[in-house]
């Protein structure tokens, strides 16, 4: 399996224009977590770097139950990643997949990616010199898991509490 730094790349789960992220395994914890990684042929685009390492401090300085937590980072030299908090349950695109929500849960998931942009757009929040509010900021637990557990680490019991 590929290694990037300390963690050990279980499977992609998705990329996009910036970066790719997968599920991996932090080995010296042996927990599983989301890492999302600057592919090598965009490092020299200094403008989309640029935005990566802004986001990644914004993030880290957000302490929110709807917004990842960052538990590491390399945002000064290769290869750039965000270790991260992974949530278990799918995405919002994969539940979409099935069918309309119920207009229950869809006020459910609307509350709370608001509460998440209510949170990262705070005057007060941190943010480094320059960043807007209007930055992109990593949501969680607004996706639409089928059920809204997260299971333990395979072979770890039983599943874990509720978000």
């Amino acid at each position: 399996m590929e290694r990037i730094w300390s963690y050990e790349i279980v499977e992609e789960l998705g990329g996009g224009g910036m970066a790719r992220v997968f599920r991996a395994i932090e080995l010296s914890l042996g927990r599983t977590i989301a890492l999302k990684v600057l592919p090598t042929e965009v490092e020299s685009d200094e403008e989309l770097v640029a935005r990566f390492r802004q986001e990644t401090r914004i993030v880290a300085n957000l302490a929110h139950d709807h917004i990842v937590r960052i538990y590491h980072a390399s945002i000064e030299e290769h290869p750039y990643y965000i270790a991260m908090e992974f949530l278990w349950g799918g995405t919002l695109k994969q539940r979409l997949s099935k069918g309309a929500l119920p207009v229950p849960e869809a006020f459910d998931i609307g509350g709370k990616v608001c509460s998440a942009l209510e949170e990262a757009t705070r005057p007060e929040t941190v943010r480094p010199e320059g960043a807007s509010a209007e930055a992109e900021t990593g949501l969680a637990g607004a996706g639409v898991p089928v059920d809204w557990t997260r299971p333990a680490a395979p072979g770890a019991g039983a599943a874990a509490s509720a978000q």
